[in-house]
């Protein structure tokens, strides 16, 4: 099973990311697969393919995992490697988040190596062709997610299907926040 740990979204910030997604798109600046409103989450750990057996392992390391229920906000927009843009994503912003991230890392050490690098964002498109590379970066630079704070109070053990349309992400379990 192609599993990852994720936060779902609520639907307000679901539809202000789908209204931003809308302008970059229509700027007509790149060709793009733009994420679907509904598939959009924050991945706090990507496990690949994972065995049935070291799935409920993993499911039972992740639910002693101890965190409060914390206040993210959406933040500002960017680009993975402006040079060569291939991602264009929206920061979710809250200290808890790497904490968060942090406590899965170290928790999944016996089957899955730490991260290098984590950066706390939402995947908007993923970018096949820029035309005019500085006049996105300038878009991006010039359009404000609304301001939005939302309450985290759970993650998720997640699998995915990639199919031709796109991936299908199903919740494997959830894992409350106190």
């Amino acid at each position: 099973m192609r599993c990852f740990i994720a936060i779902d979204l609520p639907v307000e910030v679901r539809e202000e990311l789908a209204r931003i997604a809308n302008e970059i798109e229509r700027s007509g600046l790149l060709k793009a697969k733009f994420v679907e409103p509904e598939n959009y989450h924050l991945t706090l750990k990507f496990l690949g393919e994972q065995p049935s057996a070291r799935v409920e392992a993993i499911k039972n390391i992740l639910a002693k995992i101890k965190l409060g229920s914390f206040d993210a906000k959406l933040g500002k927009l960017g680009v993975f490697t402006p040079a060569f843009i291939r991602v264009i994503w929206a920061s979710l912003e809250a200290n808890e988040i790497f904490d968060l991230h942090d406590k899965i890392d170290k928790a999944l050490v016996p089957f899955i190596s730490r991260d290098t690098r984590f950066e706390s964002h939402v995947t908007i498109a993923r970018v096949k062709f820029v035309k005019d590379k500085q006049a996105l970066l300038g878009l991006l630079s010039k359009i404000r997610p609304r301001e939005m704070n939302f309450r985290v109070s759970s993650f998720k053990l997640k699998s995915s299907t990639l199919t031709p349309r796109g991936p299908i992400y199903r919740d494997v379990a959830e894992f409350p926040l106190s």
